[in-house]
């Protein structure tokens, strides 16, 4: 995924400033920059679209409802919420209810 930096962001030992383009971060990274207001995603008109699984963020790069959250693989949600600095709980229930909690706390309710 293509994130632009809405601030400054030190990521992987770089350093990036506003306006600069983030190509190739993962999900969760992404996912991460924009819950905290770093970032934004976008397209990169040199190496084409963000890529990645457009299921964790919607096209506007709002965070996902929990009823979407709730339809990803197990997988997906765990990586999800170990960005958002959540020790993911072992059943969809417990996941569901971090990432509600998440948005609650967050005012990102969708």
């Amino acid at each position: 995924m293509n994130i632009e930096a809405l601030g400054k962001i030190r990521h992987s030992g770089e350093d990036f400033a506003i306006g600069d383009i983030l190509r190739g971060l993962s999900d969760a990274e992404a996912q991460r920059l924009v819950s905290l207001g770093s970032g934004k995603m976008v397209m990169d008109e040199n190496h084409g679209s963000e890529g990645g699984n457009p299921g964790l963020l919607q096209s506007t790069g709002a965070p996902i409802s929990a009823e979407e959250f709730a339809k990803l693989k197990a997988d997906e949600q765990k990586e999800l919420l170990e960005s958002l600095e959540f020790e993911a709980a072992g059943n969809v229930e417990g996941r569901v209810e971090q990432y509600t909690a998440w948005l609650d706390e967050n005012n990102a309710l969708v």
